[in-house]
């Protein structure tokens, strides 16, 4: 009982402060993810559209299990390629195991070569994405259309990418419990606030290895909730991201991935995710981030039919305060639509 008490200290002091500093705040941190590898185009543009099928994806982070008002971040993003082809090949068999490559030489022949000649062609991808990140006090609402071209480059492919939308910043005091609910701090505040948004984003990569960067946020956005003081001014600043990566085969079966994420905002500490996954043929895969800051996460996933996924992952810190924001779940459900019964298991174009 007396830890839950100053537990809830903590945090009314912490939001004391926020309140207090509301008009000078020059840097609105996005919410960090501990599967930002595994995300695909809902992290990076660049790779919207970069498989030759429809991609639908659901993401669900909740930090901080158990507090009133924890942050928590809901996405949902589409991502298809222009003119895709997914006719299956002609072929005797009709179904396929449920793991497993194809045991048919001349079939896999037949893909093998479809498979090259897509990738020696320059592609269009194009995709929407809707987030919506909060705190119950403070929410950002964002709405993306993007675009993206895949070039390849001898044996390897340059995908670029961007997207274009409308941000909303809301701020919402009726979750505050106040003791003067006349206060001007809160009663003289726009409850939302209407911006451009802009996204950027490039990969490099084969099938061994990747190196990619993206930025949200490229506008620097300013405005002000404060109706009694609109000159102090805030300001939403670049989130960037740099991310590589190697992957070790061993046979058909076993793939190893190592990668790091390193993230970078202005005025804010920079961090770094260290990752390794382990993948066993497209079917499940399960690994582990570290991320510079102490925080630790453990990833599984599983696919089924080759179609659809389930993955999550569960965070927790190694820091002494760990007893404060623990419990964080990260949930990502997702559906490789219109992908062929006949193609292989793991994507064709990217990993």
């Amino acid at each position: 009982m007396k830890l839950q008490l100053i537990k809830r200290y903590i945090i009314a002091i912490l939001l004391f402060i926020l309140v207090m500093n509301f008009d000078n705040i020059h840097a609105q941190q996005r919410m960090q993810y501990s599967t930002q590898i595994t995300q695909g185009f809902l992290q990076n543009p660049a790779l919207v559209g970069v498989e030759n099928y429809h991609d639908f994806r659901l993401l669900y982070n909740k930090q901080w299990t158990g507090y009133d008002g924890a942050p928590t971040a809901k996405i949902i993003g589409f991502s298809t390629q222009v003119g895709n082809d997914t006719t299956n090949p002609k072929t005797e068999f009709k179904t396929l195991p449920l793991i497993g490559r194809l045991n048919a030489q001349a079939t896999s022949q037949n893909l093998n070569n479809q498979q090259t000649t897509s990738q020696s062609k320059t592609k269009v991808g194009w995709g929407a994405l809707f987030s919506s990140e909060g705190d119950g006090t403070i929410s950002i609402n964002e709405y993306l259309v993007m675009g993206a071209l895949h070039i390849p480059i001898k044996k390897n492919r340059l995908s670029i990418g961007t997207g274009l939308g409308m941000a909303q910043h809301q701020f919402n005091p009726a979750n505050i419990k106040l003791i003067n609910y006349n206060d001007l701090t809160f009663s003289k505040q726009q409850p939302s606030i209407f911006y451009p948004t802009f996204q950027l984003g490039a990969m490099y990569y084969n099938d061994e290895f990747f190196v990619g960067l993206n930025s949200k946020q490229v506008l620097k956005t300013k405005f002000s909730f404060s109706l009694l003081s609109p000159g102090k001014q805030n300001q939403l600043l670049s989130h960037t991201f740099l991310t590589a990566g190697l992957r070790l085969k061993s046979g058909d079966a076993y793939s190893f991935t190592t990668s790091i994420v390193i993230r970078h905002v202005k005025n804010a500490p920079s961090t770094a995710d260290i990752n390794l996954i382990i993948d066993y043929l497209d079917f499940v895969k399960a690994g582990l981030t570290y991320r510079t800051n102490g925080d630790i996460a453990c990833i599984m996933s599983i696919i089924i039919n080759h179609k659809y996924s389930v993955l999550y992952a569960y965070d927790f810190t190694s820091r002494g305060l760990r007893t404060l924001y623990s419990n964080t779940h990260n949930l990502i459900i997702s559906t490789r639509i219109g992908k062929s019964n006949f193609s292989n298991t793991r994507p064709n174009n990217y990993w």
